[in-house]
């Protein structure tokens, strides 16, 4: 088990969503890889339940963020299209950031994968 991890998709237009979580990081290699196999068919709600099904997080702690076009992001199973006001500022100026967690302030966590949809490759960030 480990605690913080994150999943980041990204496409030729950049990062499109961001599965981030709060325990059970360790499990973001895992996540990586069946998000890779989803591709085709991502949203903000299947990422979320992806991620629930492989024991990536918790209901409480999971947040899946996304473009405008997918919802910017998913909480305890519900889809948003309107940041918290607290966030709102660190979502614009970072969400393009395959490496910045949203959740911090700084952007640190322990377990980091990166998912690219059109060259099909994972890899890790260290």
């Amino acid at each position: 088990m480990g605690a913080n991890g994150m999943v980041t998709v990204c496409s030729d237009l950049g990062v499109i969503f961001k599965i981030v979580v709060g325990c059970n990081g360790s499990e973001a290699k895992k996540v990586a890889h069946a998000v890779l196999e989803e591709s085709g068919k991502l949203t903000t709600g299947s990422l979320d339940e992806l991620a629930a099904s492989l024991e990536f997080g918790c209901e409480d702690c999971r947040i899946v963020y996304g473009d405008m076009i997918h919802g910017l992001y998913r909480y305890n199973g519900e889809t948003f299209f309107e940041l918290p006001e607290n966030v709102r500022t660190r979502y614009v100026d970072t969400f393009h950031n395959p490496r910045f967690n949203l959740r911090t302030k700084y952007g640190w966590l322990g377990h980091m994968w990166q998912v690219d949809i059109e060259d099909m490759t994972v890899k890790e960030w260290k």
